[in-house]
This record gives C-alpha cells, structure tokens and sequence, in this order.
C-alpha cells in the first residue's frame, strides 16, 4: 500500500488515510472528510496526523500526534507548512485528493516550492 514519506530528524515518516480510518473519522465527526479539511485548526491537524500515523502504528495515540506536530513547528514547519505539505500531501497519496488540485489549492494560498522559488531567485540575480 502506497503512503506519503517524509524524513524529519532522521526519521521517516510514514502517512496515510486508509477508507477504514477515513469512515470512522467522518462518523466521529459527523462530516465528509473534505468538508472537515476545510476547517483548518489545530485540533483537525493533530487528528489527520493521528489517523495517518496509524497507517504505520495501529495504536498511535492522540498525544504522539501532538508531539510530532510540535516536533514539526521545532522544525520551522508552520501550522500552514503541516497542512500543506503533510496533512494534504498525504491526503493525495490516501484518494482523497488529486495531486493538481493541491497544486491548484497551494496556488488559492499562495505557497511556493521552496525548490521552485530557490530556481526564481538564482535566474534573478
């Protein structure tokens, strides 16, 4: 099965929402997991990064989602850094989204690749 991979001090991260975990989240939640991407919190962060851990860890608990996302910010990730390009990233690998609708989504906010804006910034000097 497919997953998101990142490396964060050393340590591969593996995320993914499998459909199981996806229906018991909209239960627990009462919500559509897109309609509860759309509101962005920290609650909601920690969750998806909960469930997405449990791709690997069956029993990841609530308080080691919390403290890979502080790990995340000790990292100079920001709130927005997890959602796009942890949260989201895994979400496209898990179904839920395509990869041009992130990219699409990343354009709406604003963000760019840090490879990519590394390149502008060459060509421009």
């Amino acid at each position: 099965m497919k997953c998101y991979e990142l490396e964060l001090n050393g340590e591969i991260i593996k995320l993914r929402l499998t459909s199981e975990a996806i229906i018991e989240i909209e239960k627990k939640n009462n919500k559509s997991i897109l309609d509860l991407m759309k509101e962005v919190s920290q609650t909601n962060i920690i969750m998806m990064l909960m469930y997405m851990r449990r791709f690997e860890i069956s029993n990841y608990s609530q308080k080691e989602a919390s403290e890979l996302y502080d790990k995340f910010i000790d990292n100079e990730y920001s709130m927005q850094d997890v959602l796009f390009k942890v949260i989201y990233e895994g979400l496209v690998v898990s179904g839920v989204m395509t990869k041009g609708e992130l990219s699409q989504l990343k354009e709406v906010v604003g963000i760019k690749d840090k490879t990519l804006k590394k390149q502008i910034e060459e060509l421009q000097n």
